[in-house]
């Protein structure tokens, strides 16, 4: 609203903010060489997430720059964000970088490039016996990753020792005892577990993003 935008006029980090906008760039030149949406653009960034676009500039670590026939699991971190809705993949952004906004020029304009590290599995996580991969839940929070997670093809899933799944197979493995993943925002650096399947992948993503954003939690 009007009164609204008056008031932060007279806010001292709008004027700080204005000051030295105003000491780069003249604000008749920004009127003549800029629209409202690419000073937008300038000031706070791209909000849209574009995987394809991600995919494309990020770089691998740790063993999964070998490629997908010896490690499948970045392909199914690329397939979760495609299903994910946009303000999840806003938060993945967020949680990697520690910025829900990309700079001008997008992901190939980050100082560092978004890297995707393969991390060891911690502790007994029982990875010889991820049998099937139905994730079932009974509190609020696992529903909710758990929806995401099964966002996409019902038909089947690639897993990582080649097999596929079919939807309603019971399985007697946790998710949730598997390690999150982690990440360097100061490196845009995602630590990412050589998970056993994609299903626990796809949840343990999921609940990272539920719970992990804010803050200094997760590295």
């Amino acid at each position: 609203p009007p009164a609204k935008m008056s008031e932060i006029r007279h806010f001292s980090a709008a004027r700080a903010a204005r000051a030295g906008f105003a000491a780069l760039v003249p604000p008749d030149h920004v009127r003549s060489m800029f629209s409202t949406a690419e000073v937008a653009l300038l000031v706070g960034g791209a909000a849209t997430v574009d995987v394809d676009e991600m995919q494309t500039h990020a770089r691998y670590g740790g063993g999964y720059e070998t490629g997908p026939g010896t490690f499948p699991q970045p392909e199914w971190l690329w397939r979760f964000l495609r299903r994910a809705l946009a303000h999840d993949r806003v938060a993945f952004l967020k949680f990697v970088t520690g910025s829900s906004r990309l700079p001008p020029g997008g992901f190939a304009s980050l100082r560092y490039p978004l890297t995707v590290v393969r991390a060891p599995l911690y502790g007994d996580v029982g990875v010889g016996n991820a049998e099937g991969d139905v994730l079932e839940s009974d509190s609020e929070g696992d529903a909710w990753v758990t929806r995401r997670a099964r966002r996409g093809p019902d038909r089947g899933e690639r897993r990582g020792d080649g097999k596929t799944k079919t939807k309603g197979t019971k399985t007697k493995t946790d998710p949730k005892r598997f390690p999150l993943p982690t990440a360097a925002t100061c490196f845009n650096q995602l630590r990412l577990p050589e998970y056993p399947s994609e299903a626990i992948l796809q949840h343990r993503i999921a609940t990272a993003l539920r719970h992990g954003v804010e803050g200094f939690g997760f590295g």
